[in-house]
């Protein structure tokens, strides 16, 4: 008997120094195991090695909180998810709250607090959720976060894809998607302390300044910007973590081409937004039309001079104009009233909405591209170089080559979507690789001589590493609204017509990160999380049947493990 109840003993106290011991573990070394199929609740390699080298406190404030749908409910506990397991890898340098923006109940101290989450950054957003009834109900939310390290703050918008066309739960769940990419690149924005350089190529006869101000305020948010006139005679400097190219105008002198090849092959990053028609809603005349043509009537074919730039990196421009039943609206005047005109915004093809699979990071959860007059584009074969068609026009679409005749009866008719048969044009490409050089064994021409002879320009057959180029066949897709007198400058991709922001912002800064970004960042953007909703429809038939088994069902068990227990204890000792 004694030697029974040392043995209890003994377990009991090897089963509390097991439990101290794990407790002393658990403290020092942290593991979770994620059992979902996706991954949900894991961060990525490149997450938790910055978040284990952060060498200053990072506190991030979230302002979704308060009395929350169920379904925003879900999407404010997944921001909390993410931001608990991110301090878990920070050393004790990361913490987060959330704060309710209406939390002091003041009406007036309410909207004096909400007016500087704007000012700061966030976006207030009307969220349009289907509940069981069928009905929508809409919420005014501020689904953001604000990131501080030490002077320095970024806000963060975390709700993607509102223009997209999704259900509310798509977009919560995209959002969800997205969450780890958005936080994770606002810590990296709030601790910089040197910020990359992007270059702006001038001397193009590109966009003025103005007219991409947005862009350029945007960049200037993560990166250092520079003008850069493509004329002078040094070499485009290496610093230039990317150069933009936008919506050249102007034939490309022999100089100027060789010189961008030159950047290419020295491991540059490259964002082309160009189009091969002039085609502009200021050149509409009176009559409502007018003659699209390219940029330069050369007889060569030559236009522009990037086609055998582009061509040789394995895409080719077309001198054409797309059309697609996906399109943003003009105004138009259909008829008149009380003896005034009366102006119908109607769909206008020549400006197409173009979209993607959603699969690479750029473009995933991006809203739709609004692009103006823009054209379609070839994939051509380039050795060593992988191509990847991030926009594309909509599957009823078609193209028209230069010159074509733009006419406002376009808008004012209805269209035949049997004769919109080219579906799923390219309108956006990746190209990634090592790229060869246009000059590979070919004889030089006099300006490349000269550089190589009297500027010491070096010669490369190909790049000496790889890198990046994306190409977008509209320059306008940078442009943002600009009133007449410049007074007036409205943000980029925001359609004056349908009140709403399209994806442009969005898409090209996408495609600057991705051109710069050298830790994978980025990739994280492609991290999925399945939607699994119920189906409501089932679920209130059966709700009868799955309350009697979720009520009844335990308490059975319950039942059954105790006479299965006595059974065999009766058994036993009997």
């Amino acid at each position: 008997m004694k030697s029974r109840k040392q043995t209890a003993l003994i377990r009991f106290a090897l089963f509390a120094l097991a439990v101290v011991l794990l407790n002393l573990v658990g403290q020092k070394v942290y593991k979770r195991f994620d059992l979902t199929a996706e991954g949900r609740f894991s961060l990525s390699d490149a997450t938790t090695e910055m978040l284990g080298n952060l060498k200053q406190p990072i506190v991030v404030e979230c302002y979704l909180e308060g009395d929350l749908r169920p379904d925003l409910k879900k999407f404010r506990n997944s921001i909390e998810d993410v931001l608990g397991e991110m301090r878990s890898y920070s050393n004790g340098n990361f913490d987060y709250v959330f704060r309710n923006p209406a939390e002091s109940g003041d009406p007036k101290a309410t909207k004096e607090f909400m007016a500087s989450l704007y000012k700061s950054g966030l976006t207030p957003t009307d969220l349009q959720v289907k509940k069981e009834d069928g009905s929508f109900e809409r919420q005014t939310l501020f689904p953001g976060v604000i990131i501080r390290s030490g002077d320095r703050e970024t806000a963060v918008n975390l709700l993607n894809g509102t223009n997209s066309g999704m259900s509310g739960q798509e977009i919560l769940n995209a959002s969800s998607e997205a969450l780890e990419f958005e936080i994770i690149n606002g810590i990296k924005n709030a601790m910089l302390v040197s910020k990359p350089t992007i270059g702006i190529i001038e001397g193009i006869g590109g966009l003025e300044r103005l007219q991409m101000e947005d862009f350029i305020l945007s960049l200037k948010k993560f990166y250092e910007v520079e003008f850069y006139d493509i004329g002078r005679l040094e070499p485009i400097p290496g610093n230039f973590k990317a150069i933009v190219v936008p919506k050249p105008s102007q034939e490309l002198s022999d100089w100027k081409k060789f010189k961008l090849d030159n950047y290419v092959m020295r491991g540059g990053n490259v964002l082309w937004c160009v189009e091969q028609i002039n085609a502009t809603m200021d050149s509409m005349s009176r009559a409502g039309y007018f003659l699209a043509t390219p940029f330069v009537n050369d007889p060569s074919g030559s236009n522009l001079g990037l086609d055998e730039l582009l061509f040789r990196y394995g895409v080719r421009v077309n001198r054409d104009l797309v059309q697609d039943l996906k399109c943003a609206r003009i105004p138009l005047v259909m008829g008149s009233v009380g003896g005034r005109p009366s102006m119908q915004p109607r769909p206008w093809f020549y400006f197409p909405l173009t979209t993607s699979d959603g699969k690479h990071p750029i473009v995933k959860n991006v809203d739709p591209v609004w692009m103006q007059f823009a054209g379609s584009m070839d994939l051509v074969d380039a050795p060593g170089i992988s191509k990847t068609v991030l926009l594309t026009s909509s599957r009823y679409s078609r193209s028209f080559p230069a010159p074509a005749r733009v006419n406002l009866s376009l808008a004012a008719n209805a269209p035949n979507p049997a004769l919109y048969n080219k579906p799923f044009l390219p309108m956006a490409v990746l190209l990634e690789g090592k790229f060869e050089s246009i000059y590979k064994n070919r004889i030089l021409n006099d300006f490349a001589q000269k550089a190589v002879d009297s500027l010491h320009f070096q010669l490369y057959q190909s790049a000496i590493k790889p890198s990046k180029q994306i190409v977008i066949s509209d320059g306008d897709v940078l442009a943002n609204y600009v009133s007449r007198d410049g007074t007036k400058v409205l943000p980029l991709g925001f359609d004056r017509i349908s009140n709403m922001t399209w994806g442009n912002r969005r898409f090209v800064l996408n495609c600057v990160d991705y051109l710069t970004d050298e830790t994978g960042f980025i990739n994280i953007r492609g991290k999925e999380i399945s939607l699994r909703l119920l189906n409501l429809e089932k679920a209130k038939k059966e709700k009868l049947k799955w309350q009697v088994i979720n009520m009844v069902g335990p308490i059975a068990l319950l039942l059954g493990f105790g006479l299965i227990y006595s059974w065999r204890r009766r058994k036993k000792y009997a």
